[in-house]
Parts: C-alpha cells; sequence; structure tokens
C-alpha cells in the first residue's frame, strides 16, 4: 500500500506572479511571499503515528496573532454585531 503524505505549508508560501491586467480588471492582492515554511509527514506503515520527514520553520516575513486574526479568511462579525444586522430581500437579478 502506498503511503499516505502530508505538506503543510505558510499561507505566504509559494511565488509572486505579476500579471499584466490589459483587458481593466483591478489587481488584487496577494500573501505569497515565497515564505519556505513547510511540514512534509508520513503516515507511518501502523497508520497509527505521523513520521516528520522535512520541516522548515524559519518565516521571511513577521508573524503575530494580530497579524492572523487580520486574513480576510479570519475576519468575522461578533456573533451579538450579527444578529443587530437587519434582515434584508436577497438579490435579484
Amino acid at each position: 500500500m502506498a503511503g499516505v503524505r502530508l505538506k503543510y505549508c505558510c499561507i505566504s508560501g509559494g511565488r509572486t506572479h505579476k500579471k499584466n491586467n490589459i483587458d481593466g480588471s483591478r489587481q488584487s492582492k496577494t500573501y505569497r511571499q515565497s515564505c519556505p515554511v513547510k511540514i512534509h509527514a508520513l503516515l507511518s506503515e501502523d497508520r497509527k503515528f505521523l513520521e516528520i520527514k522535512n520541516m522548515n520553520m524559519e518565516h521571511n516575513h513577521p508573524v503575530s496573532e494580530e497579524l492572523y486574526y487580520s486574513l480576510p479568511q479570519e475576519r468575522r462579525l461578533h456573533p451579538d454585531d450579527a444578529q443587530k444586522v437587519p434582515p434584508h430581500e436577497p438579490w435579484i437579478y
């Protein structure tokens, strides 16, 4: 049976790509900064443990809890504030 491999990377990992927006579309920002942080793991043969095969935990950018919670996927209304938003009609196209 083939081994199960896992790879965890920093959200800022990967290469940035420069894109010329000739079509007039807006340029969007990217979080990618070629951050080298990664963890490569392999499921043990008895399928009980993860074996770390390769690991680099040195970020090439600042990291903090405050920065984490400012990421778009982490921004949410507090439940008390969400209840204050009045109901609205669905969009009709």
